[in-house]
């Protein structure tokens, strides 16, 4: 009798489960009459290689159990109990079936015959699952729109998927797809990355590992949280029509910043020339080196137009720790009201030291005096510059291709042509800029007679004398001629 149940095969074991499917179906296979003896079946336990059930059973005098692979397979209660095991009547009975295989369903048959030899013949089904599955998360990184997390699957898995939500999301919907995830094969681990979040917001990361059947675990959770976006402090002093000094404080998130002062004005026909895309724009400013370009807190002075009561931007374009860009703030600042009554400036020119080709020229501002444009002049072009417009004229051109200063200036410029006549000028001006310019300020000099010619110093597009360009201002984008440069 027990020859039939060493036949059942002991297999090793692979990938795991810990739910279980039981089917009870009690029949009498006695068709009539009833049988007084009852039976009663109950799984207790399933695991990938073993299974656990209880027999009770009442007003039998004999009670066996016969077990078998086969689903459909049904006996008589004479066959159970020549052919299976002999068990306890009249008590309840715990069964461990050992060394089963997993993923195997398996049918227990049980009969109990009462005094007048009826059997009652009931059956009890029985599932064992694949082997458990576990699955471990870290987080790896943290930035203000991305997390980084490995996870680390056991041997028994098949595939796994991972996925992140909000604060608010749950497992279920994580489970129904619902939520952001991805569905790995194998049981390798996985370093995964999730873009696009919200800076400084928790979230919710979700794993759970499959073995051959389903979910081999409970659902993994972790939360992490974002970190700051890139961001920057702006503080812009704006004291006079002419200059504005402009700190920018990037914070940790920000490697750094690029900076470009921009009238209002032009502010929506320069982003046309873009697209309507203010990142793009102060991208292309910045690769065409129009901008001022930092990453830490250090100020720097941006040369206005010179006009009271003008709008301006300060745009910063930020920069991730990537080195990509985040985001473009525009800072919205004015320029001052006119002054009423404010004193004249004036400035006082100076030339020493004359060469054949260099002049030491000095410009002394008074105590009314906000800053002034400089430039010089051949004699030729000074005049030709007043012929076409007058003295006004020449304010004109001169805050436009000159040279904005805002402290006394001595210095030694060179690459003049021998033995020719030039005119140093100065066009002061209070706090009130352009409004509020001041005397023409002009001293004529003559470079001394020699043999060379250094005429290629001066500037190709106007008739300014060139002069190295750190002691000129970040000119603010007011003019639309300088759009036009732009598009040349």
């Amino acid at each position: 009798m027990m020859k039939i149940f060493t036949k059942i095969a002991i297999v090793a074991l692979s990938l795991g489960m810990t739910t279980a499917f039981v089917s009870c179906n009690d029949d009498d296979l006695a068709p009539t009459p009833e049988s007084a003896a009852t039976v009663t079946l109950q799984l207790v336990s399933a695991t990938p290689e073993a299974a656990e059930i209880s027999i009770t059973t009442s007003a039998a005098q004999e009670a066996a159990y016969y077990r078998t692979t086969e689903m459909d397979y049904m006996a008589s209660g004479e066959f159970i109990m020549q052919n299976g095991v002999q068990i306890t009547p009249n008590s309840t009975v715990s069964l461990k079936f050992d060394y089963l295989e997993n993923m195997t369903d398996y049918r227990v048959l049980v009969a109990a015959k009462d005094a007048s030899g009826i059997y009652n013949v009931s059956t009890l089904d029985v599932h064992t699952p694949d082997y458990p599955t576990s699955m471990a998360i870290q987080v790896d990184s943290l930035a203000y729109s991305l997390i980084k997390a490995s996870f680390t699957p056991d041997a028994n898995t098949v595939s796994f998927m991972v996925g992140i939500g909000d604060e608010g999301s749950t497992a279920e919907q994580f489970l129904n797809g619902d939520l952001t995830s991805k569905t790995i094969e194998g049981n390798e681990p996985a370093t995964i990355t999730f873009t696009g979040l919200d800076p400084e917001t928790n979230y919710t990361i979700y794993a759970v590992s499959y073995n051959n059947e389903g979910p081999g675990c409970e659902v993994q959770t972790t939360v992490a949280k974002t970190l700051i976006a890139p961001n920057v402090q702006i503080d812009v002093q704006c004291e006079n029509a002419v200059v504005a000094n402009c700190t920018i404080t990037p914070n940790e998130q920000c490697m750094a910043y690029s900076a470009v002062v921009m009238s209002k004005e032009l502010f929506s026909e320069f982003l046309a020339m873009f697209g309507n895309d203010v990142v793009v724009m102060l991208e292309e400013l910045t690769s065409y080196g129009m901008t001022i370009v930092g990453n830490t807190a250090d100020p720097f002075p941006a040369e206005l137009n010179g006009s009271c009561s003008y709008d301006y931007y300060l745009g910063v374009l930020l920069f991730d720790l990537a080195g990509e860009s985040y985001d473009v703030i525009l800072h919205e600042f004015s320029s001052p009201d006119f002054v009423e009554g404010a004193p004249e400036a004036n400035v006082e020119i100076n030339v020493y030291d004359i060469t054949e080709s260099s002049a030491r020229v000095t410009y002394t501002m008074d105590a009314n005096t906000v800053g002034y444009y400089q430039s010089i002049y051949s004699a030729l072009d000074y005049q030709e510059l007043v012929t076409y417009g007058g003295e006004e004229y020449i304010f004109q051109y001169t805050a436009f291709y000159g040279y904005m200063m805002t402290t006394d200036d001595d210095y030694v410029w060179d690459g003049f042509d021998s033995n020719t006549e030039y005119v140093a000028v100065g066009c002061p001006f209070n706090v009130n800029g352009i409004d509020g310019y001041g005397v023409l300020a002009t001293k004529e000099f003559t470079t001394l007679p020699g043999g060379s010619t250094t005429s290629a110093n001066k500037n190709a597009h106007n008739f300014v004398q060139k002069r190295p360009a750190p002691v000129k201002l970040t000119k603010a984008i007011w003019k639309k001629e300088q759009i036009e440069a732009f598009k040349k």
